[in-house]
């Protein structure tokens, strides 16, 4: 299954730099930045999940 990551919202703050300081540029931009919004998904669905089931244990 393929995603649009253009229906996603913008990141605050989004990657610009490689861990050793240097710039990113072309294709290694564009895959930190898809990576950065995949992990902010991933971290806003556990806490979905968390809270869901916060609420059915407590019913």
């Amino acid at each position: 299954m393929n995603i649009n990551f253009g229906l996603f919202p913008p990141l605050v703050h989004p990657p610009t730099k490689k861990p050793d300081g240097s710039r990113l540029r072309g294709n290694e931009k564009t895959i930190a930045k898809k990576q950065a919004i995949s992990a902010r998904a991933l971290s806003d669905l556990d806490r979905w999940i968390a809270d869901n089931l916060r609420i059915a244990a407590a019913a």
